[in-house]
């Protein structure tokens, strides 16, 4: 299982003020990253990281890597952000494709899978799954793929939760046992 901390290095994804001080997507969806990879290592999963440090990884050498590795899935970490404080909840989007055809399961299974045992885990609103062709990572990998857009900055529910000690755990759990089921 190959997980990808989305964005990274010169590309921070969303960012929020909390507090008086900035704090950047990529940062959290290391931090995910990195627990979920040893939870799914400690239940025996065979799990890598697509990036372990603060680094630029173009978009499309990530799909790339996941094909030359030959993973078996792709989960693509991620959270979430809006130009209105409405939105909020978990999300995760999928796109079935033809190369999936000799794999056990197909993106949108996995992506049931996962939101499930996340929106368990956070107590978020579940926003659902959404099939998304145009994301580079989901219709140029291989393997069933999913991105999994933990909550958004943008809402003060969902953020509060972020910003406590347990969010990282929490995300981490819930995807890990989505991708075990």
């Amino acid at each position: 299982v190959l997980i990808d901390a989305g964005h990274g290095g010169t590309d921070p994804g969303c960012l929020v003020q909390y507090s008086g001080k900035t704090y950047y997507e990529k940062d959290f969806n290391l931090a995910i990253s990195l627990k979920l990879v040893d939870l799914l290592k400690q239940a025996g999963v065979n799990a890598g990281l697509l990036r372990n440090t603060d680094e630029t990884v173009k978009l499309l050498d990530r799909p790339a890597i996941a094909n030359g590795m030959m993973a078996d899935l792709y989960v693509s970490i991620h959270n979430n952000s809006s130009t209105s404080a409405t939105p909020g909840g978990t999300e995760v989007f999928y796109f079935d494709k033809p190369s999936e055809s000799g794999y056990d399961l197909t993106s949108k299974e996995l992506a049931l899978e996962v939101s499930r045992s996340l929106v368990a885990e956070l107590g978020l609103a579940n926003r659902g799954i959404t099939p998304q062709g145009a994301y580079a990572v989901l219709n140029k990998t291989l393997m069933p793929a999913v991105i999994v857009e933990g909550a958004f900055f943008s809402n003060a529910k969902d953020l509060s939760l972020m910003m406590s000690s347990e969010y990282t755990q929490l995300y981490a759990r819930g995807v890990a046992a989505g991708i075990i089921r």
